[in-house]
């Protein structure tokens, strides 16, 4: 065991791997990111539920954290506002919605909305107004911005493994 705790020591050494593995465990949890988020490249890929609104909170916390959600009657899972979708949401007119209201959300068509607990919104309406436009929301969805990262870490981290083994080398 002590055999290999030695091995693995270097890549957890700042002066040695540790930059390595850093940028190396960063690109490959922004390449997570990148392959496991809701796949939805149209509206074809949405669902539009309708119903009543039960309630719905909109909290700026500190350091910059917003909590947006709407729970609607007959659903036990809260359909939640992705903080990159929060500027284009206009909650200044969804705040004249009253409980009872019937409003139209749109989801991916992969969701269960029985057995999951918070459900990605793309797009909410009424009869009379568009609050969250699921054009906008789908093309800031699908930024590749995790990809690029990814790559940027991953390079980083090539980078900095020829570095150091050719300064350890020597």
């Amino acid at each position: 065991m002590k055999n290999f705790f030695n091995k693995i020591a270097p890549w957890f050494d700042r002066d040695k791997y540790g930059i390595v593995s850093l940028s190396f465990f960063l690109s490959m949890t922004s390449f997570l990111f990148f392959i496991t988020k809701n796949n939805v490249k149209s509206e074809n890929d949405l669902i539009t539920l309708r119903n009543k609104v039960e309630y719905y909170s909109f909290k700026n916390e500190s350091r910059g954290r917003r909590l947006y959600y709407i729970k609607l009657v007959d659903y036990s899972c809260h359909f939640i506002i992705k903080a990159d979708f929060i500027d284009d949401f206009k909650a200044g007119a969804f705040y004249s919605i009253q409980k009872g209201d019937i409003i139209n959300i749109s989801i991916p068509k992969k969701s269960d909305v029985f057995k999951q607990k918070d459900i990605l919104v793309f797009g909410i309406r009424n009869k009379d107004f568009v609050f969250l436009n699921e054009i906008d929301t789908i093309k800031k969805h699908n930024n590749k911005i995790d990809l690029y990262a990814g790559l940027i870490f991953l390079s980083i981290s090539i980078i900095s493994y020829i570095y150091k083994r050719q300064n350890i080398n020597t």
